[in-house]
């Protein structure tokens, strides 16, 4: 309870449950202690979950700009906002969504790639777990957004391909990265 950073608490206790749970099934004491009380893994299964879902609550500044967009846009709505002549304070509310999605993504990396989980299992299952949550939001921001003409510069707001946001999560907890 003595992290300044509130996201570094969950990813510290998500490694201390998970080393616990897999230490007992190691050593087969998960077994030996079942036959006294059958809920302990599933009580760091829990704790495991629940720090899991903790953790993720880091992403909702990045996901506060591209979750407006709930479910896939069809090539023809595309095609009439494409054709449609955008508004200035519709421009700068795009404009102001990729701004503030980069930015947020960029503090993330900066942040979390310093963040340790020695147990490479658990270290790609929260890298997968970060991409199913992340990538299927962004490709639907980016689909309705993209081709969009809010700007001359679209190079300047539209700095992340959905590949690049994946590269991005694959450096999370990685100091060499």
């Amino acid at each position: 309870e003595t992290y300044s950073d509130p996201t570094l608490r969950p990813v510290f206790m998500l490694n201390n449950y998970h080393y616990i749970l897999k230490s007992l099934k190691r050593s087969g004491l998960l077994d030996l202690i079942h036959t006294w009380n059958k809920d302990v893994g599933q009580f760091y299964e829990d704790r495991i979950n629940e720090q899991k879902k903790l953790y993720s609550e880091s992403w909702s500044r990045v996901m506060h700009y591209i979750t407006e967009v709930h479910e896939p846009i069809s090539q023809q709505r595309i095609q009439a906002m494409e054709n449609s002549k955008l508004k200035d304070k519709e421009k700068q509310n795009i404009k102001d969504k990729f701004s503030g999605f980069n930015k947020e993504l960029e503090d993330i990396l900066k942040i979390q790639k310093g963040y340790a989980i020695p147990d490479p299992e658990l270290r790609e299952q929260m890298k997968k777990d970060n991409k199913d949550f992340i990538i299927p939001a962004f490709r639907m921001f980016l689909d309705k957004f993209k081709r969009l003409n809010f700007t001359k510069n679209p190079e300047k707001y539209i700095k992340y391909s959905v590949q690049d946001v994946a590269e991005v999560v694959d450096k999370l907890f990685d100091m060499s990265a």
